[in-house]
């Protein structure tokens, strides 16, 4: 059972580190509208905060 949740925490932890490079991809080209980046930092901040989450539960397995 572990295995399989550990499986599962690690390919969630990949698909979060492939949409944070997006965002920060994405970031880079939104310069004229402050709006916008703001809504991308913000969706930034929760990816982070995201994968830290997973990655505290994949140290407690």
């Amino acid at each position: 059972m572990s295995d399989k949740r550990r499986k599962d925490l690690e390919d969630q932890l990949n698909d979060y580190y492939k949409n944070l490079r997006e965002l920060e991809q994405i970031k880079l080209f939104i310069t004229n509208d402050p709006i916008e980046r703001q809504r991308v930092s913000r969706a930034i901040q929760q990816t982070k905060e995201e994968i830290q989450k997973v990655e505290q539960e994949l140290q407690n397995l």
